[in-house]
């Protein structure tokens, strides 16, 4: 959250609710000019280090972001969401920039799921890392 008002444009959506209680994390809307409509409402969930057995079911989620993966997981790695027969397999793709993507999949769902390495995505965005971390550590 603190990067989010230090940077609202850094992602693609717009928190809308915050809570790490119970549930997912987020309820968020795309603020993107492409793709989905603004307003249309999402789920974002947070995770320190992401791992392939998932605690959520993976049917609302359009994003996940965490700082970092765990080591086993690997393009192609198979994620398990808790709903009988929800398995996402990960996707590396580059953008135009050649940035690396991730995403989670499901070849008979519609909508992916894009993944936020944030360590690496602070390090390209504008090489903001350090920059953002020192002035986190601030407030």
């Amino acid at each position: 959250m603190k990067l989010q008002t230090l940077k609202p444009q850094l992602f693609e959506f717009e928190p809308l609710d915050y809570n790490t209680s119970k549930g997912v994390d987020i309820i968020a809307r795309n603020h993107s000019p492409e793709g989905l409509m603004t307003g249309e409402l999402w789920y974002v969930e947070l995770k320190h280090i992401l791992r392939k057995d998932f605690n959520h079911a993976f049917r609302h989620i359009r994003w996940i972001v965490c700082w970092d993966f765990e080591k086993s997981v690997t393009k192609g790695s198979e994620f398990h969401g808790v709903e009988e027969a929800d398995v996402r397999s990960l996707e590396v793709a580059n953008d135009d920039d050649g940035k690396q993507l991730y995403f989670l999949d499901a070849k008979k769902r519609q909508v992916k799921i894009q993944v936020i390495r944030l360590k690496q995505y602070l390090e390209e965005v504008e090489n903001l890392g350090s920059i953002l971390l020192l002035k986190m550590h601030r407030l």
